[in-house]
């Protein structure tokens, strides 16, 4: 972790992930309040921002279409986490919500040592 530490760019990354994450809270927010409808449409419109992404990299809207990409994933994670409660429970959901952030936790602890 000290070589992690020193280096320039981890304040960087950092502050890019955490401003990713808080897109994807609010687009999760957002899509609470869209109808179901329109989860086809920006479902088309992050994979295709996704391929775009993968191929071009050099245009200059690089970054807003980094940033719209977590902002779209957080609207569609709320259509999906509703899918699979629909189908697989709530109980069952939640249980798999709570082992993966354990597993997160016990990997980061991991991680540091």
């Amino acid at each position: 972790m000290a070589h992690f530490a020193r280096s320039p760019n981890t304040r960087l990354i950092l502050q890019h992930l955490a401003c990713m994450w808080v897109l994807t809270v609010i687009g999760v927010f957002l899509g609470t309040l869209l109808p179901p409808w329109i989860v086809l449409p920006l479902s088309i419109i992050c994979f295709t921002l996704l391929i775009v992404t993968y191929f071009v990299r050099t245009i200059k809207l690089a970054n807003a279409i980094l940033y719209s990409i977590p902002f779209l994933m957080g609207i569609m994670l709320f259509w999906v986490t509703q899918f699979f409660i629909h189908f697989l429970g709530v109980v069952l959901v939640l249980s798999v919500f709570i082992a993966t952030v354990i597993i997160f936790i016990l990997l980061a602890v991991l991680g540091l040592t």
